[in-house]
């Protein structure tokens, strides 16, 4: 995979490898012919002082592309300190060709044998996409590590090979068996409930490609159906949904404990169906007074039935009802009309940007930009104004949490409250009094409310520029959330303020891709 960043600059590159166009150093897997010599002073940039340099010079390695340089780029770039350089790293790590001698060094001290539990994590992550086979054995004993962010990653990567067929994975017979124990250890007792729900998607995968432990699968689902843990619950639903039934599913359609994944995950699977049954279910939860959906979920349901119509109905029940009184058995054909996606529920807004959900985080971002001058005074004061404007329009059904972040999230609670009066007004309080300074770690605060089973909608309000934390590329980093968001179905939006034209193209691909909106502030 070709690195989105800026290359080691021209004149760094130049003695390194004289004569030759410093420029191709940008293209990816280019194999450069070089000695231990010119390799040795390539890893010279990584001793100096600027991301940027040592960034550059994690570009070159990989473009020269042999053992002793991705022994270096493991070694020092993959665990570079300043996450700009590492997720370059990791990022050419994962467009590297497997060669045995790269094996060994992905199993060695310097990869899965790190120390540090992040660096295991990112060459986990980097093995999802190289190119070659991967040994079952190495993704044997590192299902073993003590790290569940580790197990997890490397439950993705089972998956991500998987699907890209049986050959991707390597082992005889007693090899592929003894992972198969293991994923099948990961996705049933894994005491984690990320770890354990990668688990299942990664054994069914598994199973597809290598045409074993399909018995292990099926049970593993089956369990994981009657789980307490909503993530858990949503990857069996994920796994298993071809199997069940409409009415299977049904049981699934609601939002038991406050959890909004597998209710949406239960919506997804009754829409791939797309058959007269599961529109009828669908319509009649969407109909259900009794426990009525919340707006998020509700949006959702209308969405799914408008991809299986071809319809632009809302929410209204009767209008859905009178569409599914003539559909024929079986599957659905829409009509030709397409849905708008504009015209849904609004439970309060931020600069304009309508907000549907209303178990809502916000995340606000306080690194430097938040405190330079707009109009006569620090920003901040302006977004005191305008979140006190979007808190105290949300109902009192709703439950929301403010977290500013900059080095560190600093969430106002540690959960959701309700959006009674009292709790707006203390929030607005605290966030006007907040003088958070520092760079900006999206990331963390991203994973600190990610955890939490009842948010269904995120609000990030930022400059657009990550500055701080453990992941920068901001691609890389949306195919992060989106992993995340794979059984969680949270509404991600985003308020860009003081944002660079580049920041505001990436950003709004970024969120687009997560179906969400961008809204630009000056």
């Amino acid at each position: 995979m070709q690195s989105l960043l800026p290359i080691l600059p021209l004149l760094f590159l130049q003695p390194l490898l004289p004569g030759r166009d410093a420029s191709v150093l940008s293209e990816p897997r280019l194999a450069v012919h070089a000695s231990a010599q010119d390799i040795s002073r390539l890893a010279q940039g990584l001793d100096s002082p600027k991301p940027r340099v040592r960034h550059g010079a994690v570009d070159a390695l990989a473009d020269v592309g042999t053992t002793d340089a991705w022994a270096i780029l493991l070694e020092r770039g993959i665990t570079d300190p300043n996450s700009r350089v590492a997720d370059s790293a990791q990022l050419r790590l994962a467009g590297a060709s497997l060669t045995p001698e790269l094996v060994e060094l992905l199993q060695a001290r310097t990869g899965l044998g790190s120390r540090k539990a992040l660096s295991r994590v990112r060459v986990a992550q980097a093995m999802a996409g190289m190119s070659g086979a991967v040994p079952a054995r190495l993704l044997e004993r590192a299902l073993k590590d003590k790290e569940p962010a580790v197990r997890a990653a490397l439950a993705g990567a089972v998956e991500e090979r998987s699907r890209s067929g049986a050959g991707s994975i390597a082992g005889d017979a007693a090899e592929l068996k003894r992972l198969l124990k293991a994923l099948d250890r990961v996705a049933t007792r894994d005491r984690d409930p990320r770890t354990q729900a990668a688990g299942l998607l990664a054994l069914d995968a598994f199973a597809s490609a290598h045409g074993v432990g399909e018995r292990e699968a099926r049970e593993a689902a089956t369990d994981g159906l009657r789980s307490e843990e909503p993530l858990v619950v949503a990857a069996a639903l994920d796994t298993s949904s071809e199997r069940l039934s409409a009415e299977d599913l049904s049981a699934f359609l609601d939002q038991k404990r406050g959890s909004h994944g597998p209710l949406m995950g239960a919506v997804a699977a009754l829409e791939a169906k797309g058959d007269r049954a599961s529109a009828r279910l669908l319509i009649r939860r969407l109909g259900d007074q009794d426990a009525p959906l919340r707006p998020a979920a509700a949006w959702g349901v209308v969405c799914a039935l408008r991809r299986m119509s071809g319809l632009s109905i809302g929410l209204s029940v009767d209008r859905w009802s009178q569409w599914a009184e003539d559909l024929p058995d079986g599957e659905i054909t829409p009509v030709e009309q397409r849905p708008s996606t504009e015209d849904g529920p609004m439970t309060t807004s931020l600069y304009g940007l309508n907000i549907r959900g209303d178990r809502v985080a916000f995340l606000v971002d306080m690194s430097g930009s938040m405190w330079v001058d707009h109009k006569g005074a620090p920003r901040k004061e302006a977004v005191d104004v305008e979140l006190a404007r979007t808190l105290r329009a949300l109902p009192p059904t709703a439950r929301f949490n403010v977290v500013p972040y900059s080095k560190l999230p600093a969430p106002w609670r540690g959960e959701l409250v309700d959006a009674t009066p009292k709790n707006v007004e203390k929030a607005v309080k605290a966030f006007r009094g907040c003088g958070l300074k520092g760079v900006g770690d999206l990331w963390s605060a991203l994973e600190s409310v990610l955890v939490d089973p009842e948010v269904d909608t995120v609000v990030i309000l930022t400059d657009g520029a990550p500055s701080g934390g453990d992941r920068w590329n901001i691609e890389f980093m949306g195919r992060l959330i989106a992993d995340e968001n794979r059984l969680r179905h949270i509404d991600v939006q985003m308020v860009l303020f003081g944002s660079s034209q580049g920041l505001k193209r990436r950003w709004t691909e970024v969120v687009d891709s997560l179906g969400g909106s961008v809204r630009s502030i000056d």
